[in-house]
């Protein structure tokens, strides 16, 4: 009899260790039927900003999203949206996760194991790019809010929303295109007041009880890639703008974490097969291109201010198609509103540069691709392109008898080889489709090389013939 009730308490004994058996693998529960169950399963979203103007998404960003995999393989729930103007939900396969039970903890450990691993790669092979041009990352978020929501994850008690973008929208309700810069940074109180007012409901999606994570570079932005500029301020606006923003919207938290290895970027071509689509490009703020703070016109019945006069500037300015953005074989701006921000500031500086110089003129130059090799493009398309850009500067006061337009087409010295493997690289060939504004000094070196060519009869017949009417 004491054996049997010796071999009855060990029993008991061994019950009960199993029934703590969570200590052997952290926020899982043994129930009574001593079957795990996760305590706290994810509800996860994932939002790729995976866009023109903006580098790709590195591996090292999904290190982090993999912590939360955890409680999102077993019980919980992840999918993916594609931030651009128009987001779209990604289903993830079925397979990625599992809700069945499980007794034994080391099959859990490695089923929790293999899927996680099964998951990160489906992420991170998934087509998460762009499909629209633009990108409007609160309707991202506002579609993940839609799907924590959903019969799916609603009653999935942690939800989180893991954001790898740059933050730069450039459509939809909060739209930076739209904002000026020139005078420093819009006050984010207000922005974030007219968004709680839209139409009298307002915009924002409500975040209560979701955490948003931002994953990123130091700052936990996605990295920005040429033509879009950031510098460390306007990441500092960027990142402050959306931490108020989610606070607005009720989450629960938000966070900025870092990862390495932004370096392959993401860049727009006018192609029909350019893998990424248009992404307006946002100016936050401008550094003259020259400074005249200091300058006064040369007055000639005074000798001891020749000493003081500077040498002509150099003005080179290099508008990439991608920049201003012509649509596809046009002389059309992709968005109008973006281009004359983006060229308002130069028009300034051009206006202070005829009052110093004003027997100088600024040529305006359009260039094109090649796509075959040994072909010369389009003369007429560069030349309207180039018309297109010194109508605008019209538009902001520049004289239009000082402005004066050239097409090249694909012929001019400056220009890279498009074939560097002996193939056509649309990527190499977009520096060659752009409108450059130089000015007329011996010290611009590009203008110096255009004259150059023309003494030498290297440019196309059209492109001499209208030169000769402004070159003598």
């Amino acid at each position: 009899m004491k054996k049997r009730f010796c071999s009855f308490v060990f029993l008991c004994l061994l019950l009960m260790l199993s029934a703590c058996g969570d200590d052997n693998l952290p926020g899982y529960t043994i129930d009574k039927d001593s079957y795990y169950t996760d305590d706290s399963p994810v509800a996860l979203v994932v939002i790729s900003g995976n866009h023109a103007n903006a580098m790709a998404v590195p591996g090292d960003a999904y290190k982090y999203i993999e912590d939360s995999l955890e409680h999102v393989v077993y019980g919980g729930y992840c999918c993916a949206i594609v931030s651009d103007a128009t987001p779209t939900k990604v289903e993830l396969k079925e397979a990625d996760f599992f809700v069945e039970d499980a007794r034994n903890t080391e099959v859990l450990k490695q089923r929790i194991n293999k899927r996680k691993s099964e998951l990160i790669n489906t992420l991170q092979t998934l087509d998460l790019s762009a499909d629209t041009p633009e990108v409007d990352l609160l309707a991202a978020i506002r579609e993940a809010t839609n799907v924590l929501s959903s019969a799916r994850a609603k009653d999935i008690p942690n939800k989180q929303i893991m954001i790898i973008d740059t933050g730069i929208s450039t459509t939809g309700d909060l739209n930076l295109v739209g904002m000026n810069f020139l005078n420093g940074m819009p006050d984010i109180k207000d922005i974030i007041t007219k968004l709680q007012s839209y139409e009298g409901v307002g915009v924002l999606p409500d975040l209560t009880g979701i955490s948003v994570t931002f994953i990123g570079t130091s700052d936990g932005l996605a990295e920005v890639a040429s033509p879009q500029l950031a510098l460390t301020t306007d990441k500092i606006y960027i990142k402050k703008l959306w931490t108020e923003v989610v606070q607005a919207c009720g989450a629960a938290n938000v966070q900025f974490v870092s990862a390495a290895g932004w370096d392959t970027p993401n860049i727009y071509t006018e192609d029909a097969e350019s893998e990424f689509p248009y992404v307006s490009t946002i100016i936050f703020h401008h550094e003259p291109i020259i400074d005249f703070a200091e300058q006064k016109p040369y007055d000639p019945n005074n000798p001891d201010s020749q000493p003081d006069m500077p040498t002509p500037p150099s003005i080179s300015l290099k508008l990439g198609s991608a920049m201003i953005g012509f649509k596809p074989d046009t002389a059309d701006y992709q968005n109008g509103v973006a281009a004359k921000e983006m060229l308002q500031p130069y028009a300034a500086d051009i206006d202070d540069y005829f009052e110093i110089y004003p027997d100088e003129n600024i040529w305006i130059i359009g260039t094109t691709a090649a796509v075959q090799k040994g072909a010369d493009g389009s003369v007429d398309l560069s030349l309207r392109r180039a018309e297109a850009v010194k109508e605008t500067l019209i538009e902001f006061g520049v004289s239009k008898e000082k402005l004066i337009t050239i097409g090249l087409g694909a012929k001019f010295p400056w220009s890279v080889d498009e074939f560097p493997e002996g193939h056509f690289d649309t990527k190499v060939a977009q520096a060659n489709r752009a409108v450059w504004v130089l000015n007329t000094s011996d010290e611009n070196e590009e203008f110096n090389m255009l004259k150059s060519a023309y003494e030498n009869g290297a440019l196309l017949p059209a492109a001499m013939d209208r030169i000769s009417q402004f070159l003598r």
